[in-house]
């Protein structure tokens, strides 16, 4: 990639979908719409606010936005007229936020030929909402683009996915990811864990290592099922009550972050028991792991990762919180 693809598109990865954007943009092909989809924080959202700028930049090169357009600048400053961008954290989208998207599509461009819309997240949608969304994309407004991104794609409906250019993100590189952690956490061993943590995504890598207190977290989330696995069964129920709390929306949260985190030290321990240690993420931990793979068979430590995922899967229910823990501890 030349050195304008790393003054502009200044991310981690994800070559081959970048150069087939700059080939869009420079070839003016646009489609009304496209799904960028792969794991949350792997850099989807980052990608997509760059093509939108790009598609509204009114001196574009080479597949680059140039910074210092009016469109450019307005965008910079959050106060683009032509851009509608749907992406807080809101548990849902419902079909008032799409209608509003709509009108404003609506339209004509004020600074350039282009409208566009950034929806996060797609798969929030309500089913109203999405519906709604279907009718924009069967009959787009001229000129517009929407990149919708979703962490679960398989979550929306098949119809609103046969009308977006669908673009898959994968899992970036270790040697990439531990090269940039470094620069932020120069002690190698801790930014190996924290890369290996995140599974190919830089935003979780780079979340891990830019915010200590998360960092630290996890590691408690890891001592909490070492402490767990070597309580005896009749203790495991207070230690629940101990790392819920009171707080039951907090819980809810709790549960299914130290759920995931769960997993994967069962995957390290089945990475163990099959003797391959080289594949584990948690190295700092490996002894004590060791020692307790050993007290589960092979067909065990599968049968709780199983539980342990649909578990997962419950979480966005809001079943409550200590049954969930529960269940999984009968299990051990």
């Amino acid at each position: 990639m030349g050195s304008n693809h790393h003054q502009y598109w200044d991310i981690l990865g994800h070559r081959r979908v970048i150069r087939y954007l700059q080939s869009v943009i420079n070839r003016r092909q646009t489609v009304c719409a496209y799904l960028f989809w792969g794991p949350s924080q792997g850099g989807k959202g980052t990608v997509a606010r760059l093509f939108l700028r790009c598609l509204l930049c009114q001196s574009p090169h080479t597949g680059n936005a140039c910074g210092n357009c009016t469109s450019c600048k307005a965008w910079a400053r959050n106060i683009h007229p032509d851009t509608v961008l749907l992406d807080n954290n809101d548990e849902s989208i419902g079909i008032d936020a799409i209608r509003e998207l709509q009108q404003r599509l609506a339209r004509r461009p004020s600074l350039g030929r282009s409208s566009v819309a950034f929806i996060k997240r797609a798969e929030r949608m309500t089913k109203g909402a999405s519906n709604a969304l279907l009718k924009t994309l069967e009959d787009p407004p001229a000129d517009t683009v929407l990149v919708l991104t979703s962490d679960h794609p398989e979550q929306l409906p098949a119809t609103l996915r046969s009308r977006c250019q669908e673009l898959e993100f994968c899992p970036v590189a270790e040697t990439e990811i531990l090269h940039a952690v470094m620069k932020l956490v120069p002690v190698r061993n801790q930014a190996l864990a924290m890369t290996r943590l995140s599974f190919g995504r830089p935003g979780k890598a780079f979340d891990l290592a830019r915010r200590p207190l998360v960092y630290q977290e996890y590691l408690r989330d890891v001592d909490g099922f070492l402490h767990v696995l070597a309580l005896p069964v009749s203790e495991r129920h207070g230690y629940i009550q101990a790392f819920l709390g009171a707080d039951k929306k907090a819980a809810t949260r709790t549960v299914e972050r130290v759920f995931q985190t769960w997993m994967l030290l069962l995957r390290d321990m089945l990475f163990l028991r099959l003797n391959l240690p080289e594949n584990i993420t948690h190295t700092e931990a490996r002894d004590n792991l060791a020692h307790q793979a050993e007290q589960f068979s092979l067909h065990h430590i599968v049968s709780l990762l199983t539980k342990l995922r649909q578990l997962v899967a419950v979480t966005r229910y809001h079943v409550n919180p200590q049954l969930l823990v529960e269940n999984f501890f009968l299990h051990l």
